[in-house]
């Protein structure tokens, strides 16, 4: 397959694209599979956000393989120098006693009065989390 590479320019830049069509696809195609980036990245996923040939998608890729070790309980020993901040061993123990907890089943068992409080500009909790914890929380519940 040899790639097309679109660009789209637009007020505020250039989006680039890459179109792969199967050999010996005539004018139909099954599907289209369209992959938003996180961002303005190169094709080797370098985002000029991040000083330097960073590979944000390596990164990604790599936080996402964490996460699934952590969530299954398994500490990861190996982990690359630009997500220790995030994945450091100390704090790998913590991550794994609370990702199995779900915050809307936490407050479901509460039998007690919940106020939630949220602001807008929270960038780990956003208010459509706080909106479905606040409607949890008007559920009547007898106990």
């Amino acid at each position: 397959m040899t790639p097309l590479l679109p660009t789209l320019t637009t007020k505020t830049g250039v989006l680039h694209g890459t179109l792969l069509i199967p050999p010996g696809a005539k004018n139909t195609m099954p599907v289209a599979l369209i992959i938003a980036g996180s961002g303005p990245t190169d094709r080797e996923g370098n985002s000029p956000l991040l000083p330097g040939k960073n590979n944000s998608l390596a990164m990604l890729a790599d936080a996402r393989r964490i996460m699934a070790q952590l969530k299954a309980g398994r500490a990861v020993d190996s982990v690359p120098p630009q997500l220790v901040a995030v994945f450091r061993p100390s704090v790998q123990p913590y991550m794994i006693s609370w990702l199995p907890i779900g915050p809307a089943q936490e407050v479901g068992r509460l039998t007690v009065p919940v106020l939630v409080v949220q602001g807008t500009t929270d960038i780990q909790v956003n208010k459509a989390d706080a909106d479905r914890l606040a409607t949890d929380t008007r559920t009547p519940r007898s106990r």
